[in-house]
């Protein structure tokens, strides 16, 4: 999504599941979000569901391991170099996988200063009103639109 591929042809872009900040320069994130504002119409709307970082920072838990049947997981979660860092390692009989994810974490106003620099304005954002519901929720879901 950092390839411009629409000028002013939707109303709301959607962007959730923490979709945002795998990248690991902010230059490319970025890059999505005016590729975003450059698809919308007048007055459309772009939303960013992304975790809620201080709340998964705190509870971060390093290491997790279960067993199902005969296939061994072990999971660990780091924070490293500005980045939320998962690993998870399957063992499956004789066999290994191993698969590493990682998403950059993300302030709720950085998010905000991001867009800004885009064109975007906060229109909306869950818990904007009650910080505590803010810290005890798994994610922050905002709306942004135009900076008029």
């Amino acid at each position: 999504m950092r390839e411009h591929f629409a000028d002013a042809r939707f109303d709301l872009v959607v962007n959730l599941f923490t979709s945002f900040g795998y990248f690991e320069q902010r230059d490319d994130d970025l890059k999505v979000l005016r590729v975003a504002h450059a698809a919308l119409k007048p007055g459309g709307s772009l939303l960013i569901d992304f975790m809620n970082t201080p709340r998964v920072l705190a509870g971060l838990v390093e290491q997790e391991e279960r067993t199902v049947g005969e296939v061994r997981f072990t999971v660990t979660r780091r924070l490293r170099g500005g980045m939320v860092e998962k690993s998870i390692h399957v063992r499956d009989g004789g066999c290994d996988h191993r698969f590493t994810e990682r998403v950059m974490a993300l302030l709720p106003q950085e998010i905000v200063s991001m867009a800004a620099e885009c064109g975007f304005a906060v229109h909306g954002q869950f818990g904007d009103s009650m910080a505590r519901l803010m810290m005890w929720t798994g994610r922050i879901v905002t709306f942004f639109g135009p900076n008029v």
